[in-house]
């Protein structure tokens, strides 16, 4: 039996009562539906939500409906009571992961009660047993997995959330046309373009946030015709034709992309048959949670516009703006009035733990700011008592009056530090080792200017950008690769070490250390180590099996000494005493590329390798 006072929902949302959904409970948010036309706000259509009675409430279902705006947190399975939600888990739930390849073969949508063979209604493709509809105007996306069309079953719904809808402007935007018939109001075309062959430069309106960025741009970064433009577009374009044949519109969704990706998602596993009779297992998805299918681009540039607004006071120094009376307490979540434009909004964030995207975990975004004067005057002070505003909605009308706040929903991934490669403890082990060693001294990091990082009590600095672009030098989207690199003396001879920080899940990027000295045995200069690093940054690493072109081999200094030192499967310890075997052979004028096979001596070959 749930108890809708012990368990209460997170993320900010315990004061949020939508005076649209039925009172009592508990009730089950079963599917969502829509969109629909919203007569107060056109801009933020109307989605039609199903909730089920749960728990000891034997009411019968009830439909509610919910501006397009609050779509982020609406969420299929959760548990509501009196317009509140109490529990977004749902006990019932398994978590699944697939491989699957999505082509326009391999999805098939279908309506909710459409029956496994086509002559015959029952049985259908998703049991009752499994989960009732209560209505047959609802869809579902088939993906085929071996011979089963239905292997994995996900709500139409589902999608828009999952890969487009997870904001309030992204919302917003893909249920009331924006994309199909007035992209130029989601960005300014004129700066919105590729770059370089995988680089896209966006250029979005005002009202985005920093993760609506990369979604934005898969749409406009694709061609016409695409998955991704077909994806973004099929809502409405089902609300047109809805529209001309005078029927009530059923949400239409697709893959934004092509490819093979898994899939990771809630939801329950079920028997069913194929239409030869064939007994096979399937998995209906209902909420999603992560993909690693692709975007259309490897960088995104993106041109954020700040406008630079006015005074914020007059000049008797009163506001512009309504002062609100203190904290406010539980709010009612409205559909039919409009926002009070003089009252501050509410940003409303749902954590996620990482990015839905595989592909957003190491995408590089740069972001430059751009300012731009205010296009409209200032609001003018409005005189009263302060208000103390009771009411949210997410409609970009506004009005002069009313305690209407606009409430505004994103989603935003948690920034975790990055776990400390172990490449990177090896590196500070071996140099821990090295201090203890006979004749080493003078044992110290090297940190080049600009951004730094700390790991096992070395400060080191960051691997430089590719003049270019690309994202090599990124672990994550926003944290750049350390740049290994140590000076110590060896009997009075100055050595730098130089090792780069690898990927996660790419052995390749840790292949070998680089050794650089000068044949006066005088310390490595800055300006010198610096173009060492330039070097290793635009050949994308320094002991990779390629050969230096001849323009790029002028760059290397010529008055520097240089060896090369594998390190595959090696002990701090072991690496530590190739280090140190290493230093009697470092030859000057080499090209440590061409060099992949360098002979060391016998107790370095055998430590190291």
């Amino acid at each position: 039996m749930m108890s809708h006072d012990s368990e209460r929902a997170d993320d900010g949302l315990n004061d949020l009562f939508f005076q649209t959904f039925p009172s009592g409970g508990p009730w089950q948010l079963r599917w969502i539906n829509g969109p629909q036309r919203n007569g107060t706000d056109p801009f933020d259509p109307l989605v039609e939500c199903l909730f089920v009675g749960v728990s000891g409430n034997y009411s019968p279902p009830r439909r509610a409906q919910a501006a397009a705006g609050w779509l982020p947190l609406l969420i299929i399975g959760s548990f509501w009571y009196n317009g509140q939600m109490i529990s977004k888990d749902h006990t019932g739930f398994k978590t699944y992961e697939v491989a699957v390849t999505i082509d326009g073969s391999s999805v098939h949508e279908f309506n909710g009660y459409e029956g496994v063979l086509p002559n015959k209604k029952r049985p259908y493709i998703i049991p009752e047993d499994v989960y009732r509809l209560y209505s047959d105007d609802v869809r579902f996306v088939g993906v085929k997995v071996g011979r089963d069309p239905f292997a994995v079953i996900v709500p139409t719904m589902t999608l828009a959330q999952f890969y487009i809808g997870s904001s309030t402007a992204l919302a917003q935007a893909l249920l009331n046309g924006a994309f199909l018939r007035a992209p130029e109001t989601l960005c300014d075309l004129t700066r919105t373009r590729t770059e370089a062959p995988r680089v896209f430069r966006l250029a979005p309106r005002p009202g985005f946030t920093e993760n609506d960025y990369p979604l934005l741009a898969r749409f406009f970064a694709a061609k016409e015709g695409s998955p991704e433009r077909d994806a973004y577009n099929l809502p409405f374009a089902e609300v047109l034709t809805a529209t001309a044949a005078r029927r009530r519109p059923s949400l239409r969704a697709a893959f934004p992309f092509h490819g093979t990706t898994t899939l990771t998602g809630e939801g329950y596993k079920f028997e069913s048959y194929l239409a030869d009779g064939t007994k096979v297992e399937r998995i209906l998805m209902l909420r999603l949670e992560h993909c690693t299918g692709p975007l259309p681009f490897d960088e995104l540039i993106v041109e954020e516009e700040v406008t630079m607004a006015p005074e914020e006071f007059d000049e008797q120094g009163r506001p512009y703006v309504h002062a609100i009376a203190g904290h406010v307490g539980p709010r009612q979540v409205v559909n039919e009035r409009h926002p009070n434009r003089h009252l501050p909004p509410v940003e409303i964030n749902l954590p996620l733990a990482r990015p839905r995207f595989q592909a957003l975990e190491t995408l590089p975004v740069r972001i430059e700011t751009v300012e731009r004067p205010a296009k409209t005057a200032p609001a003018v002070h409005v005189p009263g008592d302060a208000l103390a505003p009771d009411e949210v909605a997410t409609g970009p009308l506004s009005s002069d009056k009313g305690n209407t706040r606009r409430a505004r929903v994103n989603t935003t991934v948690d920034q975790v530090a990055p776990q400390i490669q172990p490449e990177v403890e090896l590196f500070c082990e071996m140099l821990a080792k090295l201090a203890r060693k006979p004749g080493v001294a003078n044992l110290s990091s090297v940190v080049l200017p600009g951004d730094e990082r700390t790991a096992c009590g070395f400060t080191f600095g960051c691997v430089p950008s590719h003049p270019n672009g690309g994202w090599w030098h990124k672990i994550a989207d926003k944290v750049t690769r350390m740049l290994l690199a140590a000076e110590f003396t060896v009997n009075g001879q100055w050595i730098t070490v130089i090792g780069v920080e690898p990927r996660p899940d790419h052995a390749k990027d840790w292949q070998g250390l680089m050794l650089v000295a000068y044949r006066d045995h005088d310390r490595v200069s800055d300006e010198d180590f610096g173009k060492v690093v330039e070097l290793i940054r635009r050949r994308r690493d320094l002991w990779g099996k390629r050969t230096q072109t001849s323009k790029s081999r002028e760059k290397m200094p010529k008055h520097l000494l240089f060896a090369k030192v594998t390190n595959t499967d090696a002990t701090a310890e072991e690496l530590a005493v190739a280090v140190l075997a290493k230093t009697g052979l470092l030859k000057p004028n080499h090209n440590p590329i061409d060099d992949e096979e360098e002979s060391l001596d016998q107790e370095a070959v055998s430590s190291c390798r």
